[in-house]
């Protein structure tokens, strides 16, 4: 009796799904056929959606028509092509090294896929993973499984996955590669002209992007807001004037895009914890000549 009260405990202490509780449905059909060398294929697109080209070995340039456009892809390069329902493929093997793999994918097998819209082609170059992948699926097409057609669904969602990562892996890089280069314009645009005071906007139209996205990735690259980063090398610059004691207060302000001398030492005595006109003082309290007092002030805590 003690195991069985221990049982109806456990029971009770689980957790029970609720009859709404949303299901998740996998969208996974699609159809598929093994093109060898020497065959012709045309056939007609059975849905709109996707075709993936995998060349198996292949050592020569994709080629295939649609609805009788000429379309090629590199060698050693697998294709994802958007179709739509009753498009034409024509793909000739007479000139082929390898068969071709070729599924065709449903739109609605591939709802989460997020690719450009206005890109017809997407590429995928060959590496281990994917070769291994297609020489299974050769390998279960020949065989005689009773679960052959599971098999081969299943090492090509496999393939059909592994492309999207990567196609997604080489838009991130490259939107990050484009979106640097506009930081370290923006970057260049703050330090080359220290008496203009750009806003963010102006900053984001210049370099060509928005707002949110050039304040978000300058932060990233630089480890600091725009604002801070303009605040530190006008101070910075400021200080060296100053240190070089040829500059008015009056006149650094205006080199760091002050324009009145008042907010500039505001600024100053807030960033360096001085002011400026007590720092240039020191120029002529110290035994020393300028060059000697900037190294020793270079030394302090300024920054």
């Amino acid at each position: 009796m003690k195991g069985l009260e221990n049982k109806t405990s456990l029971c009770e202490n689980q957790a029970v799904l609720s009859t709404s509780t949303a299901l998740c449905t996998l969208r996974a059909g699609m159809d598929y056929l093994l093109l060898n060398k020497n065959e012709t294929l045309k056939i007609e697109v059975p849905y709109n959606g996707y075709i993936n080209i995998l060349p198996c070995h292949a050592q020569e340039e994709l080629r295939y028509l649609l609805d009788g456009e000429s379309f090629s892809g590199p060698k050693d390069q697998n294709v994802l092509q958007q179709i739509k329902n009753r498009q034409t493929l024509y793909i000739s093997q007479k000139e082929a090294s390898s068969p071709y793999i070729i599924a065709f994918i449903p739109q609605h097998a591939l709802t989460d896929m997020q690719l450009e819209t206005n890109r017809e082609q997407f590429f995928t170059a060959d590496n281990s993973r994917i070769k291994l992948l297609k020489k299974r699926v050769i390998e279960v097409e020949n065989s005689n499984s009773v679960s052959k057609n599971i098999r081969i669904q299943s090492l090509l969602l496999d393939l059909i996955a592994f492309q999207l990562e990567l196609i997604t892996a080489t838009a991130d890089s490259t939107l990050h590669n484009n979106l640097l280069k506009k930081v370290i314009r923006a970057q260049m645009l703050i330090e080359q002209d220290l008496s203009k005071s750009y806003t963010i906007s102006e900053l984001a139209k210049a370099v060509g992007t928005n707002e949110q996205y050039l304040k978000m990735h300058f932060k990233r690259h630089l480890g600091k807001t725009i604002m801070n980063y303009v605040l530190e090398v006008k101070m910075l610059y400021a200080k060296r004037l100053i240190l070089t004691g040829d500059c008015r207060i009056a006149d650094v302000a205006q080199m760091t895009g002050y324009k009145h001398a008042t907010h500039f030492s505001m600024s100053f005595k807030k960033y360096f914890g001085i002011l400026p006109t007590a720092l240039r003082n020191s120029l002529y309290l110290l035994p020393f000549n300028s060059t000697e007092i900037a190294h020793i002030v270079e030394r302090l805590s300024l920054g």
